[in-house]
């Protein structure tokens, strides 16, 4: 039985739970590989099938030698299935060999130290899932695997063998990564003695026994069994997770430590384990011990570090602090780390300063106080004059960096030693430059690493002492080794010198996976897996390597001859090295009717290659794979050799051959809707835009970002594509027909930021080129457009015109997928526009139509606005249907950008019939899903929600955590809209809580911001004018309120929304409030009758305020204005009540009207669950009623 046309079935391996696993032969890559197929069950197929395809999602995230490899997952009719690696072992045996057992179980912790370093609980670790390939452990399956962060189970979903599973997994608690390491207890324990510790039986039981029960101690069993791994044992299985090893990592330190025999404590043992020493560099010591003599004398100097990377530079430099510091001479160091995010590293200088007894020239501080302050506030505040000010404004004929380069060297009398290490930024760099001019001078060493001299500009009578580090020799490789108390064969030694080329940062890696030592400092236990391929790499010949390095970085199986070109070698030399290859286990041949194919047997062989290769030599090869693809002569039209070639130009540093490569795929794949796929491919592409040197290429590649983002919706490949599409529209080389295209895209791309005038401007651009040269099928596309843009800004009268002239496109190209495209935005104008009947029609016509031609995003679309049809007419049982069966597919497919949509609808349902945990719920399946795609499409929709859903709840730790999401999202994403939106949001949360100021101080950052782009984004405007208005008017402000709200009311005849709509009428209600008792207010102040304020402005803003509260009016009555209205109405009548006394002939009418609308308000927000205005709405109800009863 063939799957996926690819994978035939040759027996089944087994079953449980979760799925079926079977052994199948994988015809394009000629291997055995293992395939697991979900099993979705009666009892909950959906939970079933979502449990599935998260393990799918875990396996992806994680690579590491004793995990499963995740090869393939897809759907086979109604099958769902992944591939992974087939692994050919047997379950951990060793119950005498204590040693053995301690190796494997390390190595098991490591693998899940890697998972918990992801976030990812495996929660089901048992011996069956862990199979030992020779002295390999490899974990398998993770159907049962949750993130950290998910939701607790529920008591009746108890997931994993009970026998093996946690006291707080059992009782269905919250669990994390401690929890596996007690799963991994009761199989040690079970290793060591034979049986489990709460015995078997019935499932109660088990439980009873795992949560009350103490267990019998191991030796009491087995008396062989050494005391230091009971001891581990013992603590593992405690049923308090506090009392166990609290990471995976400190479990695997002290299995590490058992087999070593000794009694440190991890931190002792790593503490004897020194950083890569100063090894071969005793000229360069001396010498510098020569300059410090010289300088105490009073000659200062320049002393520059050379070499390449991981030569030792930064180790030379810290060898020379600890010298200096030794002989109690000054050595400020500058190692490239930044004061705080943004600013240069000079600051941080003038941070350590700080700490000396320094002299300062004020005059020259003031000079440049304002750079200073940014660079170091500390240096400023302790060092400034205090009319800094007024000094501030003064100028000088010097440049800040040689100011600053004054100040340090002059701070001191006595002779001190500033070192450079890792600098980049451009302005401690200027400073350095002026620094080595000075340092004679000032009697000062100043020592420069990894500067060029030519840059530095210094003067033919200043001569630097330069310091050219060289490679290491076999000497010193033999004192590098015995100084870590290392013994290597002399051939061994030779090898780490070939693969390290000597230098020492390379060399300190490659011996880390040889001998047994910590790595860094971190208890990182080396991996015996990577131990055994160093040292089978070492012992194959030359050939061999080359033939092997090959294959690694191929990763699958390949043609003989196809690597025996790119290897080089002669055809005897290739039999060879296939023969000693395959004896050592390191390669297989497999016969197949092309010829035989090779590739690599062990994939700790391939991370080893590919880790500890010299990273020249891999670039070499990666760059002659690429070559040899690219040198078929049908290359164009295979997608496969085509984007290999490219991720092999990509390895290679060859970037813009990687994207003539990979460009033509993404086209191709993008043109055939298969948008998942390009999201990988553009993902390693984009952070080399600027490497690109093509025009043409780089016009391309950003013209697939656009379409990338139009279709999915994920935005974080848009910095920059934008400005390179927009000059291609100026240039005189780029054609016509291309011209319309780029303006007719990047359009759409406004609009789906909602920039919709910028969305309009370049359609228009598009339309003006197309009618000098109309074309059919130009014509569609742009109309399409127009069409789509006048939608999203309810324009629905010219979206109506330009339905109908893209429908007659489509209908003229004769081309079905485009006549469904135009049925479906010609259903939307009808829905909008109240013409339900036909757009139900519309939508059906066009489901049956996507259906004929295969067409799914098509149906999807359809079928979710056919869910809007139902929502208007009230049918919310029938939308949430069709929405939750839509979020199915939507996911099926990964179209993020419908996905989003429907979250957005679904939640909406949910808030309109009062299920607030539904909407909750899936806001956070929501931004998970968003996040997780890094799409910028209506994510600040959703976190808005989010927020709002959280402060009505009073959960202002949830609510925090949803803005600083936000925050983090407009960070990676550049998005100004996203920080000011965010902005908004903290102003929110801060007046709920009670700090008007500092919602003050929010709200108007992001005022400030939305200012700028307010006619791209009027909705979003007016209502962040609204609240920072509500907010400064509740501070005592109200004329402050009243100018922020006549700067924002001109934008209010744009609103389209309906309840953007009610809020700008409650904001116009504010206005006239506000005018009317300003007025009342300067009349008192003139010492005017009060009676003669501002009636004009206060009949319009009663007017309004009963608008938004009257139900006849159209405002909806699920939306948000009217809480606002309420409020607004009562402050109207009860301040009039307080200046007017002709008016309480009336009053007692208008405070029962307002006591009925604060009823209402607050029957709206509680039933919603909406806390926040309650307290602020029963406060005015009771004052209104107080009125009221004293005037009856």
């Amino acid at each position: 039985m063939m799957i996926g046309n690819r994978y035939e079935l040759i027996r089944k391996l087994g079953e449980g739970g979760m799925g079926e696993v079977y052994l199948a032969h994988d015809s394009k890559n000629m291997s055995r590989v293992a395939i697991k197929f979900a099993f979705l069950g009666n009892r909950d197929p959906e939970s079933e099938k979502e449990r599935f395809f998260r393990e799918i999602e875990f396996l992806k995230s994680i690579e590491h030698p004793n995990i499963v490899k995740l090869l393939d997952s897809g759907q086979d009719g109604e099958s769902y299935f992944y591939v992974m690696e087939f692994i050919q072992g047997h379950e951990i045996r060793e119950r005498e060999n204590f040693r053995r057992l301690a190796i494997l179980l390390a190595n098991v912790a490591s693998a899940l130290s890697a998972l918990h370093q992801k976030g990812i609980v495996h929660g089901d670790i048992k011996p069956s899932n862990i199979m030992l390939v020779g002295n390999r452990p490899v974990l398998l399956d993770f159907g049962v695997a949750k993130k950290h962060w998910q939701e607790k189970i529920e008591k009746n979903d108890v997931s994993g063998t009970v026998a093996y599973m946690s006291p707080e997994s059992v009782t269905g608690q919250k669990t994390d990564g401690r929890s596996d390491l007690y799963s991994l207890g009761i199989v040690l324990y079970e290793q060591l003695t034979g049986c489990l510790p709460f015995g078997e039986g019935q499932i109660q039981n088990q439980i009873f026994r795992i949560l009350h029960e103490k267990p019998a101690r191991p030796s009491l069993v087995n008396p062989k069994i050494p005391e230091e791994l009971e001891k581990i044992c013992i603590k593992l299985i405690s049923k308090d997770p506090d009392s166990r090893y609290q990471s995976a990592g400190e479990l695997e330190d002290v299995l590490l430590l058992f087999l070593k025999g000794s009694t440190e404590e991890p931190s002792q043992l790593v503490a004897n384990v020194a950083r890569a020493p100063v090894i071969g560099r005793d000229g360069e010591l001396s010498k510098f011990k020569s300059l410090l003599d010289i300088m105490e004398l009073g000659e200062g100097g320049i002393v520059l570090v050379q070499g390449q990377s991981g030569i030792g530079k930064t180790s030379l430099v810290e060898e020379f602090r600890r010298i200096a510091l030794s002989r109690n001479i000054g050595f400020v160091l500058c190692d490239g780390r930044q004061a705080w995010p943004g600013m240069p590293a000079i600051g941080r200088v003038l941070d350590e300063l700080v700490n000396f007894d320094i002299m300062v020239d004020k005059p020259l501080l003031s000079r440049f106080s304002g750079q200073i302050m940014e660079l170091s506030p500390l240096f400023f505040k302790k060092y400034a004059s205090p009319d800094f000010k007024k000094a501030e404004m003064m100028t000088g004929k010097q440049e800040p960096e040689e100011a600053l380069a004054k100040i340090l060297l002059y701070a001191f009398d006595e002779g001190v030693v500033f070192a450079f290490d890792g600098i980049d930024d451009p302005q401690t760099i200027g400073v350095c430059r002026k620094m080595a001019g000075m340092a004679g001078k000032a009697k000062k060493l100043v020592i420069l690493s990894g500067f060029d001299p030519k840059t530095l500009s210094l003067k033919s009578s200043i001569v630097p002492v330069v310091f050219e580090l060289k490679p290491f020799g076999v000497e010193d490789v033999k004192a590098f080794l015995n100084h870590l108390g290392i013994t290597l064969s002399e051939e061994l030694v030779c090898e780490v010198m070939r693969l390290s080329g000597g230098i020492p940062g390379k060399m300190f890696r490659i011996i880390k996976h040889l001998v047994p030592v910590y790595e860094k400092k971190n208890r990182d236990y080396r991996n015996e897996s990577a131990i055994f391929a160093g040292r089978k790499f070492m012992a194959i010949s030359d050939n061999s390597r080359e033939v092997l390095g090959v294959v690694c970085l191929m990763e699958k199986p390949r043609t003989v001859e196809l690597v025996r070109s790119i290897a080089g070698l002669s055809e005897d030399q290739m039999k060879n090295a296939i023969q000693e290859l395959v004896s050592m286990g390191l390669a297989h041949e497999i016969s197949c009717e092309t010829g035989p194919v090779f590739g690599p047997a062990l994939p700790e062989m391939v991370k080893f290659v590919k880790e500890h290769a010299p990273t020249r030599e891999l670039a070499e090869l990666h760059k002659k794979i690429a070559d040899c693809f690219c040198s078929f002569p049908d290359i164009a039209g295979d997608e496969d050799f085509s984007g290999e070639a490219g991720m092999h130009y990509m390895e290679a540093g060859e970037y813009l051959l990687a994207a003539r490569c990979l460009v033509p795929v993404i086209q191709k794949k993008q043109s055939k809707l298969e948008f998942m796929p390009c999201n990988e491919i553009i993902g390693k592409l984009f952070p080399h835009l600027d490497k690109m040197t093509d025009k043409k290429i780089v016009t391309s590649f950003s013209f697939c970002c656009i379409v990338q983002f139009i279709n999915t919706g994920i935005g974080r490949f848009l910095k920059g594509t934008f400005e390179i599409l927009e000059g291609a529209l100026t240039d005189k080389e780029t054609p016509e027909s291309v011209k319309i295209k780029y303006a007719t895209w990047l359009g759409l791309a406004k609009a789906r930021l909602g920039e919709l005038n910028s969305a309009l401007s370049h359609l228009d651009l598009a339309w003006k080129m197309f009618s000098i040269e109309p074309d059919d099928d130009r014509g569609f596309y742009l109309t399409r457009a127009f069409s789509e843009v006048y939608i999203n800004s309810s324009r629905f009268k010219k979206a109506r015109r330009y339905c109908l002239l893209n429908l007659g496109y489509a209908r003229k190209c004769k081309n079905d997928t485009r006549l469904s495209q135009s049925l479906n935005n010609l259903g939307i104008v009808q829905m909008m526009t109240g013409e339900n009947d036909k757009a139900e029609k519309t939508f059906n016509e066009n489901i049956a139509l996507a259906r004929k031609i295969g067409s799914q995003p098509q149906e999807l679309t359809s079928m979710l606005n056919l869910a809007g049809v139902y929502s208007n007419r009230k049918e919310f049982d029938r939308t949430i249907s069709v929405l939750l069966d839509l979020k199915k597919k939507a996911k099926d497919i990964g179209d993020i950008n419908k996905l989003s949509i429907i979250y957005r609808n679904l939640i909406d349902t949910y808030e309109k019939t009062y299920k607030k945990e539904e909407a909750l719920s899936v806001l956070e399946e929501a931004l998970g899903q968003l996040n997780r795609f890094s799409s910028t499409a209506r994510l600040h929709i959703f976190y808005d929600r989010a927020v709002r859903m959280a402060l009505e709840m009073e959960n202002f730790d949830l609510a925090e955590n949803f803005i600083e999401g936000l925050q983090s999202s407009a960070f990676e994403s550049g998005s100004k809209f996203q920080e000011a939106f965010a902005f908004a949001l903290q102003g929110d949360m801060m007046f709920i809580k009670g700090n008007n100021r500092e919602a003050i101080s929010s709200l108007k950052v992001a005022w400030e911001i939305f200012d700028r782009v307010k006619k791209e984004h009027v909705e979003t405007y007016c209502m962040i004018a609204h609240k920072y208005a509500f907010c400064v008017a509740f501070g005592g402000n109200p004329a402050g309120a009243m100018e922020i709200l006549k700067t924002a009311h001109p934008m209010i005849s744009q609103v389209a929304d309906v309840e953007a709509r009610g809020f700008s009428l409650a904001l116009q209600a504010w206005i006239d409030m506000i005018g009317a008792f300003s007025v009342a207010g300067k009349q008192k102040s003139a010492g005017k009758n009060h009676s003669s304020f501002s009636k004009k402005y206060w009949n319009s803003s009663y007017r309004k305020y009963r608008k938004v509260m009257d139900p006849i009016s159209g405002i909806d009555e699920y939306m948000l204005p009217r809480p606002y209205a309420a409020m607004g109405f009562a402050q109207l009548v009860l301040e009039r009540s307080n200046i007017d006394k002709h008016y309480r002939e009336v009053f007692h009418d208008d405070c029962r009207r307002a006591v009925a609308y604060l009823d209402e308000a607050i029957g709206q927000c509680r039933k919603s669950k909406i806390r926040l205005y309650v307290n602020v709405l029963a406060g005015l109800r009771a004052r209104a009623s107080g009125a009221a009863s004293q005037n009856a």
